[in-house]
């Protein structure tokens, strides 16, 4: 979903959006009002919608508009800095989707884990390509997952990587190890000249 979408509509109260999600998807008369009620409990920083936001990532539905509002209800966990929603987050960390499995880093980074488990789940995808591997190593890093540095550095090794991918990986050793590594790849990406 592109940011801003439910900009314009009118807003929804905090209960008229727990509501939705409390609803069937087959209830309601537009398949992404879910997405729509996680968007608008954004606003309220609460534990009854951390509550309905973690019930919505726990689901196991493969419905593309219950996956599109789990996305953002990860997201909008890390916001809130959800400590509770870390073992729900984790366990999606192993979703089919490389969408939810991005944003549960992401969120998994912005809460501030420190669960070695899961770090090593996220240092274990790496190897997969169809994951945002920058994405994966950045979180890594803001987590200091200094168990999984050398999974990084490996990953750095490989021939034909992408320059984001690349920068991500010098940037995360320097952080992990304090080492500034091959710093002139850095600066040429970084060039405006």
């Amino acid at each position: 979903m592109k940011a801003g979408t439910f900009d314009n509509l009118p807003p929804l109260s905090k209960s008229d959006a727990l509501r939705i999600l409390q609803t069937p998807i087959k209830e309601l008369a537009l398949s992404s009002d879910y997405y729509k009620a996680v968007f608008h409990l954004a606003k309220f920083d609460c534990s009854e919608c951390e509550i309905a936001l973690i019930d919505l990532v726990k689901s196991d539905s493969k419905e593309t508009s219950v996956l599109l509002a789990k996305r953002k209800a990860i997201e909008v966990l890390g916001r809130m800095k959800s400590k509770k929603a870390v073992p729900h987050i984790g366990k999606n960390l192993k979703s089919s989707d490389p969408y939810i499995v991005e944003n549960c880093a992401w969120a998994l980074q912005e809460i501030g884990c420190n669960n070695l488990e899961l770090h090593n789940t996220i240092g274990s995808l790496l190897d997969n390509p169809n994951h945002n591997q920058r994405v994966l190593i950045q979180s890594l890093a803001k987590m200091s997952a200094l168990t999984e540095l050398p999974k990084i550095e490996r990953l750095y090794s490989r021939e034909n990587l992408s320059p984001a991918v690349k920068g991500a990986a010098i940037a995360a050793i320097k952080i992990l190890k304090g080492k500034v590594i091959d710093h002139h790849l850095l600066r040429e990406h970084l060039d405006v000249n």
